[in-house]
């Protein structure tokens, strides 16, 4: 199901990438000629213990009747325990939060980091005893073998859910900070070692060094295309904040093959001030297998994208536009289908209806190609028009696209599950259907607006 917001997060390249998952569909579109050509595994190698680094026992957060203590690091087989006691001195119930979508800026080693998570209610007077756990797959992937320190932020909220009290990142050092050498850059060693990265059942399709950012305070030192067994393949850019206050990282308006298939913004990656994080696009979540199928591409040879920095007031501090062919030059589309719209040079072409590829949605999507053969950026969108099938009204929500002079995109017309089974709707069943569409340029005025109506049977 493509995402329909904009998601703050960190990193999840562990839960994505190395996490056992459905098996790979028919059609895997992140096939590669190399991968194909090559036909043997990269040998395993086995990433560097851990540390047993210690800790000494440190007031994090002492005010407003808050008290956060740091007790000790405990170790297992496969993850790092932060022992924390946390205190609510005050007369009202809070809730202690940390490492969520809302309040994460845990980091180790200067690495922003996904774990850490916190989410403890605790009663006017109380204390709760806390355990703030880091995985070792995530921290092996940067290259952590040496925990020289762990930084930790917790957000407390009333009983309205109203803000009590923000720390921001707390620093803790460890035993091994003293002879730790901060200059290293270890995510980017291990993302050049194909053994360590068959270890985790990962094989890496693209590897480059080059700075495609280019600002003085944002530093881009590599970036990599991985891909799992099941066939999911992320972009990964590792980047840093080199200024003092909290920057967020975002894609948007992503092309794959030289066509775009998601307009606006997709996600958001927050990187505190000096910190480094592996921004990422999980490039198979873009681009479902059943619209690839559809438009042609079974390979993914480039990706495109906006990305753009923001302060925390959301002020765009500088916006770039990457392109990265990582296998290569763009495929070509298929561009067969009926053409519904063919003026202002712009044609819209219907390819298919397909079921969502999500196992638990009952949506059906109409696909269309947008072909922009104009001289200047467009937006095609279904704006607030009515969408018929089989002359029944239903819900509906289009994925709009800009596509730029020259280039192709897909607009996506999700007809929801739920609206198609009340009204007996299936994909077999459906003979015709109607969408009104809107056409507009980059100042948002309108170029045309039509009802494109196909008959299928």
């Amino acid at each position: 199901m493509k995402k329909l917001l904009t998601i703050v997060m960190t990193i999840a390249m562990v839960a994505v990438l190395t996490a056992c998952g459905a098996q790979a569909t028919s059609t895997d579109i992140s096939q590669t000629k190399e991968e194909s050509t090559e036909g043997k595994s990269e040998p395993k190698k086995e990433p560097k213990k851990v540390t047993e680094a210690t800790i000494e026992e440190t007031v994090l957060v002492d005010e407003s009747g808050i008290k956060i203590t740091a007790k000790e690091l405990q170790y297992s087989s496969s993850r790092v325990g932060l022992d924390i006691v946390m205190e609510n001195n005050t007369d009202q119930k809070l809730s202690f939060y940390s490492g969520t979508l809302g309040y994460a800026v845990n980091s180790i080693n200067g690495y922003m980091i996904s774990g850490g998570y916190v989410g403890e209610d605790i009663a006017a007077g109380m204390t709760a005893n806390e355990t703030m756990y880091f995985s070792l797959d995530e921290l092996q992937l940067y290259g952590i073998a040496d925990i020289a320190d762990i930084t930790v932020g917790f957000q407390i909220k009333d009983e309205d859910y109203d803000e009590y009290l923000v720390t921001g990142p707390i620093e803790i050092k460890t035993s091994l900070v003293d002879g730790y050498d901060y200059s290293k850059d270890t995510f980017a060693e291990v993302m050049q070692d194909k053994g360590l990265l068959a270890n985790f059942d990962l094989s890496q399709i693209y590897f480059d060094a080059t700075d495609l950012i280019g600002e003085s305070g944002c530093k881009n030192y590599c970036q990599t295309v991985l891909k799992n067994d099941d066939g999911d393949t992320m972009l990964l850019m590792e980047v840093e904040n080199k200024t003092e206050e909290d920057m967020y990282l975002t894609f948007g308006n992503i092309s794959l093959n030289g066509v775009g298939v998601s307009s606006g913004n997709w996600s958001t990656q927050l990187v505190c001030a000096g910190k480094k994080a592996a921004a990422s696009i999980t490039l198979t979540d873009v681009l479902d297998d059943s619209t690839a199928k559809a438009f042609g591409i079974s390979e993914l040879k480039e990706v495109a994208f906006d990305l753009t920095g923001r302060d925390d007031g959301s002020h765009e501090l500088w916006k770039k536009h990457i392109d990265i062919p990582f296998n290569g030059s763009a495929s070509d589309m298929d561009e067969t289908g009926e053409v519904l719209y063919d003026n202002n040079d712009i044609q819209l072409i219907y390819k298919n209806i397909v079921a969502d590829d999500f196992e638990y949605s009952d949506d059906l999507h109409i696909l269309f190609m947008v072909k922009n053969d104009s001289a200047q950026e467009i937006t095609v969108d279904t704006g607030f028009g009515d969408i018929y099938v089989n002359k029944v009204k239903v819900s509906g929500i289009a994925f709009g696209v800009d596509v730029l002079p020259g280039q192709s995109g897909i607009l996506d017309i999700d007809l929801m599950g739920y609206d198609l089974e009340d009204n007996d709707i299936t994909l077999d069943s459906i003979s015709e259907f109607s969408v009104d569409i809107e056409i507009r340029d980059d100042d948002y005025n309108e170029i045309d607006s039509t009802t494109l109506t196909k008959t299928l049977k």
